[in-house]
């Protein structure tokens, strides 16, 4: 079992091209890595179940998400797309 099952995470649409909206139980925050890992964004939330980032502006390419919850860390791969 992975982590994104452990902590009831679900990233979506993948691949995307303009956003990606990231459910959980609880986000504390979500930070976007290049996959060279450069942190390219973060954002907070205010330990909502659901925030949307905006990729748009990305080059299209994969992408790492941390997402932080309560239980921990949880990394997801999006692929961005035209």
């Amino acid at each position: 079992m992975d982590n994104t099952t452990l902590h009831n995470v679900l990233v979506y649409p993948n691949p995307a091209s303009h956003t990606v909206t990231v459910e959980a139980d609880s986000i504390q925050s979500v930070n976007v890595y290049s996959v060279l890992g450069q942190e390219l964004s973060c954002q907070k939330s205010s330990r909502g179940k659901r925030t949307t980032l905006d990729i748009e502006h990305l080059p299209d390419g994969f992408y790492i998400l941390a997402i932080k919850t309560p239980q921990g860390m949880v990394y997801k791969k999006v692929t961005k797309t035209k």
